[in-house]
Formats: structure tokens, sequence, C-alpha cells
């Protein structure tokens, strides 16, 4: 973990959490090769607009992408959206945590 950054919630909580619970965080999506590499930062305040009180655990095997319409290959949970989904690769005032949820 980074020196200064904050803890991020434990998995297990984030899975249980009603989508509104989440807001100002984002799930971050990625597909892999073969497939489109398309990775995508969906803010959980427009999530909970249009699945209401849906938990995360509820809506991940609902995932699509919108470029190959397959299974994201990652997902994870972030308390601002970046280019990467590792942590350790951020500095400074980027730095922020990342929780992974699959695999």
């Amino acid at each position: 973990m980074l020196p200064d950054m904050p803890t991020p919630p434990p998995r297990d909580h984030l899975l249980d959490a009603c989508l509104q619970d989440l807001r100002g965080w984002w799930l971050g999506v990625r597909c892999e090769p073969p497939r489109c590499h398309r990775v995508a930062y969906l803010p959980f305040k427009l999530l909970s607009r249009t699945r209401g009180r849906s938990r995360l655990r509820d809506i991940l095997p609902k995932l699509k992408c919108e470029g190959c319409g397959g299974r994201p290959a990652h997902v994870w949970v972030v308390d601002h959206p970046h280019e990467s989904d590792d942590p350790s690769q951020l500095s400074g005032a980027q730095a922020t945590w990342s929780v992974q949820l699959v695999p």
C-alpha cells in the first residue's frame, strides 16, 4: 500500500453494499485479449439511479462490455477513476485505492 493512502473497504463489504451506498466511488471494468481490451469506469452515482437499491453482488453477473458484448475479465472498485487498476503504479496526488472483485 502506498503511504498516506486511505484504507479501502473490505471486498465482502463492497459486494454486499447497495449501489446507492457506494455513490462517490467508481466501478472499473476491463476486457482482455483476444477480446476488445476496453477499460471503462462507471460511476456508482449513475448506476444507483438506473439499478435502484440493487446490491453490487447482484449486478456483477449482468455486466457486459459495450465494445464486444462479452463479460469483463476484471472488475474492481476505486475511489477515483484512473488509467490503471493497480494503485502501486500511481504516485503522489494520483494515489488511490482499488479493490479487485473479479476475477
